[in-house]
């Protein structure tokens, strides 16, 4: 009982410096982080491994921070190598340490300019492995912080700067150009708008249209500057396949109400994203 609740300790231990280091070193939490454990070697999870990897998914151009946690059950240091490979399968980092009982910690860098690689088709890479090559004679474990800044938001311009509808009219506008979303992430679409007669509030349709023709969302749904429920506000994960799509991403706006609709004004943004 008291081997297991040591280490308990040392993994909150760990966690909790984890996250002082987010706040001293970097100054804020970023805003995608991943923690996951790794652990080889005799008496570990997996007892007849030299090495164990773990993959993490950031977008394109943001730096990254890399924080290993390790340690050794045994009596001797293991010499152990930790390698960085970015989604290309480049080397960026490799780092020679010694685990010990003691737990320690090694922090990576890797510079926005240094993550270039486009479309989240392959996720990054951490190795901790044995120098040696050997199996380790004793255990080897802790954890692995994947941490990086999402990109900010960008605004997506629609075709057309303000949008009336005849009442049972539809229209399709282009949103941005074939380039404006060819990386999955998170596109938010949002919109008010006026009734043409009377202070009423009226729902309109929202489809967001793929590309290739196909829906990828519809909301029918009241103006941001209204008191309707549900608003015009939602969301869509581009994933990589969408993202390759050749052609531009659409809304198609339908008015089914018995008024005309003045003033249409979508507003659309985009965050590149990569999904685990």
């Amino acid at each position: 009982m008291k081997k297991i609740n040591r280490q308990n300790k040392y993994y909150a231990v760990f966690l909790s410096s984890i996250t002082l280091f987010l706040y001293v070193f970097i100054g804020a939490v970023y805003a995608g982080t991943s923690i996951k454990t790794f652990d080889f070697g005799a008496s570990g999870d997996n007892p007849t491994s030299r090495s164990h990897s773990r993959t993490f998914a950031p977008p394109e151009k943001v730096a990254i921070v890399v924080a290993v946690n390790y340690r050794t059950n045994g009596e001797t240091p293991v010499a152990l190598v930790m390698e960085i490979e970015d989604a290309a399968g480049k080397s960026l980092a490799a780092r020679e340490v010694f685990a010990e009982k003691t737990a320690k910690r090694i922090v990576i860098n890797i510079s926005a300019s240094e993550n270039t690689i486009h479309g989240c088709e392959r996720f990054w890479q951490v190795r901790v492995r044995s120098k040696s090559g050997e199996v380790p004679t004793a255990r080897i474990f802790g954890d692995i912080t994947f941490s990086f800044v999402d990109p900010t938001a960008t605004a997506i311009d629609v075709e057309g700067q303000s949008i009336s509808l005849a009442k049972g009219g539809q229209t399709t506008k282009s949103i941005g150009n074939a380039d404006s979303l060819n990386h999955p992430g998170i596109i938010v679409v949002r919109a008010s708008w006026l009734d043409s007669l009377v202070n009423l509030v009226l729902p309109l349709k929202f489809e967001l249209v793929r590309p290739d023709g196909s829906i990828a969302k519809t909301l029918i749904g009241y103006g941001m500057n209204s008191n309707g429920n549900p608003r015009l506000n939602f969301s869509h994960n581009i994933t990589v396949s969408e993202a390759k799509q050749n052609g531009v991403w659409k809304l198609r706006i339908s008015n089914n109400t018995e008024h005309d609709i003045i003033e249409i004004k979508p507003n659309v943004s985009f965050t590149k994203k990569c999904f685990e």
